[in-house]
């Protein structure tokens, strides 16, 4: 996919850097010249210099092509800005929007441009929530079409999925793999992909499969 992202601090470049590990395309664009080097050595997306508040900003960085924007900067009113250009103006089809102050989350609807919400305070509660709920598999984001979420669940010692590869993995119906965290690193889930003890495993799915998933990376090695 064509992505675009409106901001290069700590949240834009780390995601730009996940999406082009995942062999995504991406667009940073970036006011603050101070940062703008140091997001395309980190990132390594396309870092333009200026402001994506600016509908012409917006065209020098090609968002007539763009299949998502992200509005990630540190202003909750850029952010709005931002959203508002991307699917009123540009009808851009997925608009998703950092909540910079949890107070400010009102503001986000989707009658102004945001198709998906992301605030920190609020995973952090869906975390506890769906902790409760589902034992390892805590979801992260629900999207708001249908009943999709982006799950994440780590594998244990003895789980009978360590040293297989992503592709050999019998994983759930409307279950899709699309990042492994190791440590530091983010592994795109390719199909080479070899799990091993303590990876987070990072899953498209359905919420009616949540359970599914969480049998299969719990299963010990052996029960087949």
């Amino acid at each position: 996919m064509n992505i675009l992202i409106a901001g290069a601090g700590n949240v834009g470049r780390y995601l730009a850097r996940i999406l082009i590990q995942a062999d995504h395309t991406v667009t940073v664009i970036e006011r603050d010249d101070r940062v703008v080097e140091r997001a395309r050595q980190e990132s390594g997306a396309r870092v333009i210099n200026g402001d994506a508040s600016e509908p012409s900003m917006l065209e020098k960085a090609g968002i007539r092509g763009i299949d998502v924007v992200v509005a990630a900067t540190g202003e909750d009113e850029d952010n709005i800005v931002v959203a508002n250009l991307a699917k009123f103006e540009f009808e851009v089809p997925r608009v998703v929007a950092r909540v910079k102050n949890a107070l400010n989350s009102w503001l986000y609807e989707p009658d102004i441009g945001v198709d998906v919400v992301v605030s920190a305070p609020h995973t952090i509660a869906q975390l506890i929530e769906e902790q409760v709920v589902v034992g390892d598999v805590i979801q992260l984001l629900r999207l708001p079409e249908g009943r999709s979420a982006i799950v994440e669940t780590t594998l244990p010692d003895g789980s009978r999925l360590v040293g297989r590869t992503i592709t050999e993995i019998p994983w759930p119906d409307s279950s899709v793999p699309v990042a492994v965290i190791r440590g530091t690193q983010v592994l795109p889930a390719a199909t080479t992909t070899q799990l091993t003890a303590g990876d987070r495993l990072i899953c498209l799915t359905d919420t009616m499969q949540a359970e599914a998933l969480h049998h299969l990376v719990a299963r010990p090695l052996g029960d087949d």
